[in-house]
């Protein structure tokens, strides 16, 4: 039976070479809509597996807020070579996005699955990635200041009754940001 499904997807694979492809991916989460674009060059090995470059712009608006990003990506999908018009798929993103609204960038992901009719794709993807946020707080106490005891037990005044004493501390949290997204997808 392995072998008979190993000879059948060996003879249907085929159609390699140098290809390109074009993902749209709509998403929606916290009532913010994004769209991003991606346009990428690769090669396609066999017409099962694709491994892509190229760049990715977008724009995110909700909450009263629009922000436009781009940057690049690498691409991998693996299309399982079935008989039929209609083929599974699954695919991989990584890359990196910079958001010209607050002027910092930042590393993606995100994993798909769907369906490929001839050069059509369209399947759900999740979009990964993370937001770093550095909270500074400043603050100030007052210390009392002690009394010393000399070694014949007599005491001395190390200053005056107390002092300010003004402090800062800086702490740096990583959110995770997953995002579901709907894929619409052509390769040329």
């Amino acid at each position: 039976m392995a072998i008979c499904l190993f000879i059948s997807i060996s003879s249907y694979a085929q159609n390699s070479g140098f290809a390109t492809s074009s993902d749209l991916k709509l998403g929606y989460k916290d009532k913010v809509f994004s769209t991003y674009l991606g346009y990428d060059l690769g090669y396609k090995f066999k017409d099962m597996l694709y491994l892509g470059a190229g760049p990715i712009a977008g724009v995110s608006t909700g909450n009263d807020v629009t922000a436009f990003s781009a940057g690049g990506y690498g691409k991998i999908r693996f299309t399982i070579p079935l008989r039929t018009e209609i083929k599974p798929f699954v695919q991989g993103n990584c890359g990196y996005l910079y958001n010209f609204k607050s002027e910092k960038g930042g590393m993606i992901y995100g994993a798909g699955a769907g369906v490929k009719f001839k050069k059509l794709v369209v399947g759900l993807y999740c979009d990964i990635s993370t937001n770093k946020t550095t909270i500074t707080s400043t603050g100030s106490f007052w210390k009392e200041t002690s009394t010393r005891r000399n070694l014949n037990n007599s005491s001395s005044n190390t200053g005056p009754n107390g002092k300010y004493i003004t402090y800062t501390t800086t702490d740096e949290k990583t959110e995770w940001i997953i995002t579901p997204n709907f894929l619409i997808g052509i390769e040329f």
